[in-house]
């Protein structure tokens, strides 16, 4: 027989869902800020900040890699 579920006690699937949620926007939050900080065009900053904004965990980690890629060339 079943146990009845708590309803004031999160699931671990509510945990690591809330987990995820936190660490892609403080991952957003800082690519945002280095996008802003970054010396490139306006119009460079307005269509990488929306690919970020789109795309919540691609478009970070997208921008942190091709800004790797584009520092090691420098």
């Amino acid at each position: 027989m079943l146990t009845p579920m708590n309803p004031l006690v999160p699931t671990t699937y509510d945990v690591i869902m809330s987990l995820i949620f936190i660490a892609s926007a403080i991952l957003t939050i800082c690519v945002i800020i280095l996008i802003a900080r970054s010396e490139a065009s306006s119009a460079a900053k307005a269509m990488a900040g929306l690919a970020v904004i789109i795309f919540p965990i691609i478009g970070p980690v997208a921008y942190l890699v091709y800004r790797r890629a584009s520092l090691k060339d420098h």
